[in-house]
């Protein structure tokens, strides 16, 4: 490697050496020293300066790029000056009552249904081509904010226009729009309503992965919703929710139950009723809980059909809370985000005391722009044995959480955190309840992380990758933020006890 002036100095002139007569006995020994700290040095340095190197070729190819570069945005100005321009449109679109110009160029660009359609269509300018277009009455109205699209590569979304919009981008094979609806769609699974709205006008519309993705959004919403929201939802739809594994967020198995008894109680088939309660996870009630639950009618009209329900659930319960492992059925259940016991869930106005079987999960209040350390999530470690699932309430854990306010916005917050676990696990399953001080209604949000190992590997610690929650929280220069954390901790590998 050559070095010019203004550069590093070269690695033997950052050694200072100890001057020695022929004659010293200890030359031998300052040889070893010097070959051994020369030869650590002499790599150590050639590797920052390799580095260096590296980094220096790539900002070279920045700068260069920066002067030849053009940002997106700008391309998007320009082509947005085109939109339905008559002069220089080479295909007129008909939508209903409307006639767009467009630019078989554009529309080529963005959809290969557009290409297909238009190959054929000659360029005229004095004898403009007119595709006729047959759309949903619904898109017809928004059928210009589509367009518009393909132009700017910007959108503004709305509840009345998310929904035709992505319609029309699953028809022209647009994805970058139907990414945008999804996510817009998502952003809202705080507001139950909406989300229920969506599917059923996506029901309507035949619209399936819409209302898979409003389904995955009522994961961490599910305790928004109200009965009469609750009860529009179909069978398929609440087995869908009931068998998402631990991704569904809810206060505890036996609350969740009492939310959906007057759907059970409503419901004509006995195969659905059969159906979601065995979905219901009864290990994870109390022994109190499953009394109240089995006496319910619903329980009781799944056991005309299914003799043995009440006995296995009872099994179940009582061979998980024993910890009898080698017991336990194939289809043993994940445990799912529960946040904490409610106090009805406790019944505490019994006369009979019930045993604490479900931890409670303490609030954690953190400052914004500020972290916490915190040993009081409810936190549940499992592991497979054989094809069985088996689940226990983690005794040791601990995480860092941390709040910062947006620089963007005033009114977002980023959410942080850090697990750190004394065993290798795969998985992690994060799930949080978030009540801004002085506000009434909780913000959810869950996530599924891929644990990392730690970086200091004689700790002996795993820690999650760093995860940021952005969401707006409504309120103007909020200080604190009560939280409650659920974590499950999933190990995939096959072992024995």
């Amino acid at each position: 490697m050559m070095f010019e002036f203004g550069d590093e100095e070269p690695y033997y002139t950052l050694y200072d050496y100890p001057v020695y007569n022929d004659d010293d006995d200890s030359m031998d020994n300052y040889v070893d020293e010097y070959e051994t700290s020369h030869g650590h040095l002499h790599q150590q340095i050639t590797a920052e300066l390799e580095k260096k190197e590296r980094e220096n070729f790539q900002n070279a190819q920045q700068n260069l790029l920066s002067h030849v570069r053009v940002s997106v945005d700008e391309v998007s100005r320009v082509t947005g000056t085109l939109y339905d321009e008559q002069r220089y449109s080479d295909v007129t679109l008909a939508v209903g009552d409307r006639r767009f110009h467009a630019h078989r160029l554009v529309l080529s660009a963005w959809s290969d249904v557009f290409k297909t359609m238009l190959c054929n269509l000659s360029c005229r300018t004095t004898n403009l081509k007119c595709q006729d277009l047959v759309e949903e009455e619904c898109c017809e109205e928004f059928f210009g904010d589509f367009l518009k699209f393909l132009y700017t590569a910007s959108v503004d979304l709305t509840k009345e226009n998310v929904l035709p919009l992505a319609l029309l981008a699953d028809k022209y094979l647009v994805k970058e729009l139907r990414e945008l609806c999804d996510e817009f769609i998502r952003d809202k699974q705080n507001d139950a309503q909406e989300v229920v709205t969506f599917i059923r006008s996506a029901l309507k519309l035949g619209m399936h992965e819409t209302v898979e993705v409003c389904l995955q959004s009522l994961l961490c919403n599910f305790s928004f919703l109200k009965p009469d929201q609750l009860l529009s939802l179909k069978g398929e739809h609440l087995i869908y929710l009931l068998d998402s594994g631990p991704r569904l967020m809810v206060d505890d198995e036996f609350t969740l139950f009492k939310k959906i008894e007057p759907w059970l109680d409503q419901c004509q088939s006995e195969d659905t009723l059969l159906s979601i309660i065995k979905l219901i996870r009864f290990p994870y009630m109390n022994a109190l809980q499953l009394k109240k639950a089995t006496e319910t009618p619903a329980f009781r009209r799944a056991q005309e059909m299914m003799p043995d329900i009440l006995l296995k659930s009872w099994q179940q319960q009582a061979l998980y809370k024993e910890g009898s492992l080698d017991d336990l059925p194939e289809d043993f259940p994940w445990p799912r985000l529960y946040l904490n016991p409610s106090d009805e869930a406790r019944f505490p106005d019994q006369k009979c005391i019930s045993t604490r079987d479900q931890p409670m999960n303490e609030p954690i209040a953190v400052h914004i722009d500020g972290s916490s350390y915190c040993h009081t999530c409810l936190a549940w470690e499992g592991k497979r044995i054989g094809q069985k699932h088996f689940f226990k309430q983690a005794s040791t854990f601990r995480c860092l959480i941390k709040l910062t306010q947006s620089p963007d916005s005033p009114n977002e917050v980023n959410f942080q955190i850090n697990t750190y676990y004394e065993d290798s696990r795969k998985i992690l399953h994060l799930g949080v309840r978030a009540l801004v001080h002085g506000a009434t209604v909780p913000i959810y949000f869950s996530k599924c992380l891929p644990l990392l190992p730690s970086i200091t590997p004689y700790i002996g610690k795993v820690t999650s990758r760093d995860t940021q929650f952005t969401f707006p929280i409504g309120i103007s220069d909020p200080e604190i933020m009560t939280l409650h954390v659920t974590i499950i901790l999933e190990d995939e590998d096959e072992k024995t006890t």
